[in-house]
């Protein structure tokens, strides 16, 4: 499939049969299970033993301070990364080069790292509020599972090219934006409601 430009984002995006850390899995219409309906995956981890990402387009209605009132330097949304150990906070920056154990998801993209220095860069202006994005839960996939998935059509797995950090967490539109840039049935899925009883 030829790259296409998303509409509102500097995204390319093309369809792709496998998995790969860095490719977004986005939830098929009829992938049956109310966790990921409509929901956009970024792929962090993947391998033989097991696969590891968080939902992007998730919000659950909370904010950093009322997790960590300590971090008073900025305040912003925490996304519902997925539905395993949803009491644990997450986060994927553009600062690996300056969070100690941050593990490389892309270029200029990384996920976790040193939390005690993270607070501390974050207070001193060294991590700016589009530089990162927090998290409480993650998805993830045991051995051989994400495979079967993907084999039975419950994914459409999507490469994406000029990923940067501030266009992640685009909630509103962001599964629909997707099924309609790549197109074919896949537009049509877009516009189903999530109910089809009320069609």
């Amino acid at each position: 499939m030829v790259l296409t430009n998303i509409g509102y984002m500097n995204w390319k995006v093309k369809e792709i049969s496998e998995a790969k850390v860095g490719t977004f899995l986005v939830a098929g219409a009829y992938l049956g299970d109310p966790n990921f309906d409509q929901t956009v995956i970024l792929l962090t981890e993947h391998s033989t033993e097991g696969s590891f990402g968080f939902v992007l387009n998730k919000t659950m209605g909370l904010e950093l301070h009322d997790v960590f009132p300590e971090i008073d330097a900025f305040n912003m949304p925490i996304y519902e990364g997925g539905p395993v150990e949803k009491d644990h906070l997450f986060y994927i920056h553009s600062k690996g080069d300056l969070i100690p154990n941050s593990i490389k998801i892309s270029e200029g993209l990384s996920w976790g790292g040193d939390f005690q220095i993270l607070k501390e860069c974050i207070q001193a202006g060294l991590i700016l509020q589009d530089e990162i994005r927090f998290y409480l839960g993650y998805s993830g996939w045991g051995k051989n599972q994400l495979p079967t998935e993907l084999t039975s059509k419950s994914w459409i797995v999507l490469e994406v090219e000029d990923l940067h950090l501030p266009e992640i967490g685009q909630e509103d539109s962001l599964w629909k934006e997707l099924m309609h840039d790549v197109g074919g049935q896949h537009v049509l899925w877009a516009n189903l409601p999530k109910d089809p009883q009320l069609n």
